[in-house]
């Protein structure tokens, strides 16, 4: 069997491709088609190299180049007759589906968090939402978690029928703590980790730092992801400068996996502060690391983590800081909340465990 993955290979789409590939080691064929602006490293299927083409596909809409896309993937489809299509995110999602439709190919979507999440106000998430609904066709939806498979059904109006879940999953992770060359500090530290963006609501972490730090003087904090070059890098580093956090609170460039699995590995614990998710892979591994997880209470984050348990949802930066304060002053807290926390990954989200139900779904 053939699948074709039609996506941009960035983010948290590039960690669930490459990891569903890998884990499946060679029992299925695959064909990626991505963006030509996308950076990304060859994804290998057991010792072979996984066949890429790139197509004209951007997150911005244009029209011309959306339209030179289509017509690019429908091509591919056309080439190399796989057996099914998994698309993901908006624009992924978008062409993936079209071109599915128009090929007759069975296809699967993951929208990795709907689009209508992101809209800045409500003519914008209504916009999304018609999207959505009207270029659903035939494709079945494949959720990364629970609470997106509910927005599938409740606001996109997918029939239950064709409406499945596949949990975001991952695997154990190998790090060689001798190998790494990173300027990982020697004191302590709470990570954060996010690209530059209005779903990962970095100012919220400062303001969160800040209340920890009033409490918690020696706190240190490092925000990974956000890099000079973002533009949310000024905001960011504004804000830390009027909160009096510069020798509290480092900013770093966004790190490849591994670099960012070793931050990870080093941390006392991990903060989640996003407005939405599809359900965080940053979560995930934190808890195959034995880290228990601070996180916002909203769809994705309350999928992953077990409030009480594995860490601490909360609604505001006065609870997320209170929460973070009970893991800085009790180390046996963290302890055993990092080991219900690799419990819950074992059972739950070990793609080695889950790999199969996905094969299956395939075949269905």
């Amino acid at each position: 069997m053939k699948i074709m993955h039609i996506c941009q290979m960035t983010g948290g789409v590039s960690v669930y491709v490459r990891n569903t590939i890998q884990a499946a080691d060679g029992r299925l064929d695959f064909v990626i088609v991505h963006g030509k602006r996308d950076k990304c490293r060859p994804v290998y299927s057991g010792v072979k190299a996984v066949p890429e083409i790139t197509v004209e596909l951007t997150e911005e809409f244009n029209i011309l180049r959306d339209i030179r896309a289509l017509i690019q993937t429908v091509n591919a489809i056309k080439r190399e007759r796989p057996d099914v299509i998994h698309c993901h995110a908006f624009k992924g999602g978008l062409i993936g589906r079209i071109a599915g439709w128009l090929t007759g190919t069975r296809t699967f979507f993951t929208p990795h968090a709907f689009s209508f999440l992101k809209g800045k106000n409500t003519h914008q998430r209504r916009f999304f939402k018609i999207i959505e609904r009207l270029t659903k066709f035939d494709a079945r939806l494949l959720a990364c978690s629970g609470s997106e498979q509910v927005l599938a059904k409740n606001y996109v109006k997918y029939p239950h029928y064709r409406c499945m879940v596949w949990h975001n999953s991952a695997p154990e992770p190998v790090i060689d703590p001798e190998e790494t060359t990173l300027p990982i500090p020697k004191r302590p530290f709470i990570l954060f980790i996010g690209r530059p963006s209005a779903q990962k609501n970095p100012l919220l972490f400062v303001e969160v730092a800040q209340k920890i730090r009033n409490q918690k003087p020696d706190s240190y904090f490092i925000m990974l992801g956000l890099g000079i070059r973002s533009a949310a890098f000024k905001r960011v580093q504004k804000a830390i400068e009027e909160k009096g956090l510069v020798k509290s609170v480092k900013i770093l460039n966004w790190a490849d996996h591994d670099d960012a699995l070793n931050y990870l590995r080093n941390s006392l614990f991990y903060v989640s502060v996003s407005r939405y998710e599809g359900l965080s892979f940053s979560i995930v591994e934190a808890m195959s690391l034995g880290k228990p997880v601070v996180a916002t209470n909203v769809p994705g984050n309350n999928d992953c983590v077990k409030d009480g348990v594995t860490g601490f949802l909360a609604d505001d930066a006065d609870s997320l800081a209170a929460a973070s304060i009970r893991l800085l002053e009790d180390e046996e807290l963290r302890r055993k909340m990092g080991q219900a926390g690799h419990d819950f990954y074992e059972s739950s989200f070990n793609i080695h465990k889950r790999i199969g139900l996905l094969e299956d779904i395939y075949k269905r």
